[in-house]
């Protein structure tokens, strides 16, 4: 039985939008085209990466909507870099957020060469150093002054409990499941300096102990003591060095097995 009908042509209203089933496939294949677009730029020497050592140059690397890209500090190849990000917007009809975008030089270049380039992008210059996925982007000769916001962030909460009447279970709840894990994150990543992770421990030890009249109190026992295990004596809370180390090196494992990374 053949059905002389004609079918009705499907024309749909509602399109694609964030969160939906297709819009993360549709990201991607847009993401590709940049990616396409930036390489076939290296290709012809018309934009040069950044390169440490003999690892392989990296031209850009791309985070969700982020979108971080690496060229020399010259007019010739900031306007290739702009030249590429308007063939991708007008390709893809997505815009560049200028207000949320920043641009990073090394100290060999000029002040007058920086006003130049970030003038071309659009973009804000920034004189230190910036965050990117709440990480350092770049290191500085200072650790210490680079990773400062970690001790600042835990300082910040800690003085926000200020005066709340917490026992002693409120405590050990409030710095295993909050401070504990504000430093988690950049550890992972980086190995930090002896001397803040010495700063953090004295901190959530300070707590632990505080109490009394006029703020007086005693700290009876180390950060370490509190590390030991419950049935040891101790507390089970962390201890960061060790924690620092073993998510550092639980990267480098993944490098290793993983050469394809």
């Amino acid at each position: 039985m053949v059905n002389s009908d004609r079918e009705k042509p499907i024309h749909p209203g509602r399109g694609l939008r964030q969160g939906g089933v297709f819009s993360l496939y549709l990201f991607i294949l847009v993401a590709e085209g940049l990616s396409s677009l930036i390489k076939r730029a290296v290709d012809r020497g018309d934009i040069h990466g950044i390169q440490i050592c003999r690892a392989p140059m990296v031209s850009h690397l791309l985070f969700a909507d982020n979108c971080f890209l690496f060229c020399m500090e010259n007019l010739s190849e900031v306007r290739h870099l702009m030249n590429i990000l308007e063939v991708y917007a007008e390709a893809s009809g997505q815009e560049i957020n200028t207000n949320e975008s920043e641009v990073l030089f090394t100290r060999n270049i000029s002040n007058q060469a920086r006003e130049d380039i970030s003038r071309i992008m659009g973009v804000r210059l920034v004189l230190g150093t910036c965050t990117y996925l709440g990480l350092p982007s770049m290191l500085g000769r200072s650790k210490k002054a680079t990773f400062a916001f970690i001790k600042d962030r835990i300082w910040k909460r800690i003085n926000s409990w200020r005066g709340w009447p917490m026992s002693k279970a409120c405590k050990e709840v409030m710095i295993k499941s909050v401070l504990q894990d504000i430093p988690a994150y950049v550890m992972s990543v980086f190995i930090l300096l002896d001397t803040l992770v010495d700063d953090i421990k004295s901190m959530l030890n300070a707590l632990w102990w505080e109490g009394g009249s006029k703020n007086k109190w005693i700290r009876w026992l180390t950060w370490e003591s509190l590390t030991y295990p419950k049935n040891e004596g101790g507390l089970d809370f962390r201890d960061f060095k060790a924690f620092n180390m073993a998510m550092v090196v639980k990267q480098g494992w993944n490098i290793m097995t993983n050469q394809d990374t």
